[in-house]
């Protein structure tokens, strides 16, 4: 039996700009003539345990961001609600990746007439996440959203960020941006192998919360009492005694306000088990991405 060759992007629920927006998600601004909509993508789900394997189940990929022209008036897919399907509920977090690539990035217009800047990849794991899960496929596959849309190709002998796992035949991999890792789904058939080779297997129990930009973390909304800063590419173990996760605070066009759960951060914090931080989309792949840098992955044992 062959690969099943479409590799879902986790784009999970939709929520309109200027709607409020639901626990544990990365926002996508669709570009693609939805007026300003926002699909989440492959999120935490505030406050859930993720499963000790590391394998965190459910959250794979449904519905999401960028339909073509599908959600009227600042709508998201699906009739511009917010679906909840999808976040995962390890409270691990799908954002872009921590590490800008080489190309540089150019403006470009995003949905509704906001400016982002476009970030041209290539997405591949850079040094500080090379310690962690990497995939490292083996044949080119191709990426495509929830809505079959194609991506990109992740061609053999490229290296992509483990998420998690759900079995031997499914995982969630980052394509990493200057935000953080944007999810995407590889699948195959259960009795067919995956198209990649990894440092990790399902079967990895070992779980790090990891930062993939430098973040200002603030005690309120707000954003005036600063609790500490974060820098890129840190990850700590996972303190299973308290929460991970994020869920959108406030939403103001190419900007939001994101609630953390800081989990083992907590101590570099003040104590604080809470923080906010601010997040600016950016253009990718034709559609616009408000990526929480903020994550729960796998590492190696």
């Amino acid at each position: 039996m062959g690969f099943s060759k479409l590799a879902s992007a986790v784009l999970t629920c939709g929520a309109c700009l200027a709607c409020g927006g639901s626990a544990g998600q990365d926002d996508a601004v669709s570009n693609a003539g939805s007026a300003g909509a926002l699909a989440v993508s492959g999120g935490a789900n505030r406050g859930g345990g993720a499963n000790e394997t590391g394998s965190a189940t459910g959250g794979s990929a449904t519905s999401g961001g960028a339909t073509s022209g599908s959600a009227a008036s600042g709508g998201a897919a699906n009739g511009g609600n917010t679906n909840l399907a999808g976040s995962d509920n390890g409270g691990t977090a799908t954002s872009s990746g921590g590490n800008p690539s080489a190309g540089g990035r150019s403006g470009s217009s995003g949905s509704g007439g906001i400016s982002l800047e476009e970030y041209p990849g290539p997405g591949t794991v850079t040094a500080p996440w090379k310690g962690l899960c990497v995939a490292t496929f083996t044949v080119d596959y191709a990426v495509a959203d929830a809505f079959k849309k194609p991506l990109f190709t992740a061609h053999a002998g490229e290296q992509y960020l483990v998420v998690r796992y759900f079995a031997d035949f499914s995982a969630t991999l980052g394509y990493l941006t200057p935000s953080g890792p944007l999810e995407f789904g590889v699948t195959t058939d259960v009795d067919v192998s995956l198209p990649f080779t990894s440092n990790c297997s399902p079967r990895s129990e070992a779980n790090y919360v990891a930062v993939f930009a430098d973040l200002s973390v603030f005690a309120e909304p707000g954003l005036t009492v600063k609790l500490c800063d974060l820098a890129n590419g840190t990850t700590v173990a996972r303190d299973l005694s308290k929460l991970v996760g994020f869920s959108l605070e406030t939403n103001s066009g190419a900007n939001a306000v994101y609630e953390l759960d800081l989990n083992a951060f907590s101590a570099r914090c003040g104590g604080a088990d809470k923080g906010y931080i601010r997040v600016t989309a950016l253009s990718l792949f034709g559609s616009g991405y408000s990526i929480v840098p903020f994550r729960l992955i796998l590492g190696p044992q």
